[in-house]
């Protein structure tokens, strides 16, 4: 889809590329907000299905 659109042709998405993005992404990821990977996720999301 992205290939053939010479808008895009020259940009590069990758967080990791730049420090300072890669950085304040990490920065917002880790706010309580988001969820994160960890045993027993999958168990706390649906405790109350029931």
């Amino acid at each position: 889809m992205w290939f053939d659109n010479p808008t895009f042709q020259d940009i590069d998405a990758r967080l990791h590329i730049n420090p300072s993005i890669a950085e304040r992404w990490k920065e917002e990821t880790s706010k309580d907000m988001y969820l994160k990977a960890s045993d027993g996720l999958w168990e706390k999301l649906w405790k109350n299905d029931k």
